[in-house]
């Protein structure tokens, strides 16, 4: 993307983040691309009428997992899929029922262990009351073979105890066996006027850790110098985590044997930053663009400081990236994509141009990326 139009992203950068949204998958037998990618070049993975969110990595396969509004089904619910994170056929759909009902339900948030387990946030909401927001949500814990055979790790909204009321919680993360990162997040439903539709506006509000070792709800532990928080990710031990803040340009490392944080990696004044991931010595951010569409993919090289843009495709239209997910090898990110519409407006009298509207495709699709 040309370095004028990030710098006029990043001018029209707006304050929230869309939730809830998804794109429908295929159904199972379906297909995108498939692998191998070559090298470099972003290749589009899903084609679907809703939204395909938030994909993650399943650990010691090359399956991805993602959230996938179901357009085949009356209620619309939003499951979990797999599928290679090369491309190719769904495998399979965790749902919250196996046929339609009176409920719209949505699994998402989701993060895999190496030992087998995942973990989402699931929400459910009443079709027929017409709510804004869910009637209910929890944070769940189950075996990977069988998800909705879930324990209830926490249920949310929720209040620390420190006083802190959280009204949703992403950005989950493993940091053992037993042991979650995430960040609590405020959930607002604004309306521009009386008559106007409610908007989604979540911010985070800071980092905790999660420990369920024991039966009951999990124990929550702050998380010092993380407020404002709108990503963490683990870093390669469950010692370290990598996070960002609103209105800080650097990706922040944090270890807990020392309770010291330190700036991994600045992208420069007035960049805005956020979905940092990280694996094998690289580190995955989202630059500049609207926080409520995407922007540009950056991976940097954590050894040397080297950092490099994601080409966008040779055709199809540029690409707003958002959510993504490195590989455990550090070797293919997938991430979730808009397509934009680029429109340059010029002066009817003059012909200058007064500016360039950008707008975003409002379905998320699944793209890949394989990198050198």
């Amino acid at each position: 993307m040309h370095a004028h139009l990030r710098i006029r992203f990043a001018i029209a950068m707006a304050g929230a983040l869309a939730a809830c949204e998804h794109t429908a998958p295929f159904r199972p037998g379906a297909y995108g691309a498939s692998g191998p990618l070559n090298p470099g070049v972003v290749a589009r993975l899903t084609f679907n009428l809703g939204q395909d969110l938030t994909p993650a990595w399943v650990p010691g396969t090359n399956a991805i997992v993602y959230t996938a509004e179901r357009m085949d089904r009356a209620d619309r619910d939003r499951c979990l899929a797999f599928m290679p994170g090369t491309g190719g056929a769904i495998t399979r759909y965790v749902c919250g029922t196996s046929t339609p009902d009176e409920s719209l339900n949505v699994y998402g948030e989701t993060a895999v262990s190496s030992d087998g387990h995942i973990a989402y946030v699931r929400a459910s909401n009443t079709r027929a009351l017409f709510r804004i927001g869910p009637d209910a949500q929890q944070l769940d814990v189950g075996p990977l073979a069988n998800p909705t055979d879930a324990r209830v790790v926490h249920i949310v909204p929720l209040t620390t105890a420190w006083g802190r009321t959280y009204d949703a919680v992403s950005y989950l993360g493993w940091l053992s066996a037993h042991r979650l990162v995430m960040i609590g997040d405020s959930v607002r439903y604004p309306r521009s006027c009386g008559s106007c539709p409610a908007d989604t506006v979540r911010t985070g509000i800071e980092i905790v850790t999660v420990d369920f070792a024991d039966t009951g709800l999990g124990t929550l532990t702050l998380v010092p110098g993380t407020d404002s928080a709108t990503s963490v990710t683990p870093g390669a031990t469950g010692d370290t985590i990598y996070f960002t803040r609103a209105g800080d340009s650097g990706i922040h490392r944090y270890a807990f044997s020392t309770g010291q944080a330190s700036v991994a990696f600045d992208f420069g004044p007035g960049r805005l930053v956020r979905d940092v991931t990280v694996a094998s010595g690289r580190l995955v951010a989202i630059v500049d663009g609207r926080v409520a569409d995407g922007g540009d993919l950056h991976v940097v090289n954590l050894a040397t400081t080297a950092d490099s843009i994601v080409a966008q495709p040779a055709s199809g239209g540029p690409l707003w990236f958002a959510r993504p997910a490195l590989a455990p090898d550090g070797r293919q990110v997938v991430a979730q994509a808009r397509v934009l519409t680029i429109t340059p407006i010029f002066d009817p009298a003059t012909g200058i141009l007064l500016r360039v509207d950008t707008t975003a495709a409002g379905g998320n699709d699944l793209w890949a990326v394989q990198l050198p």
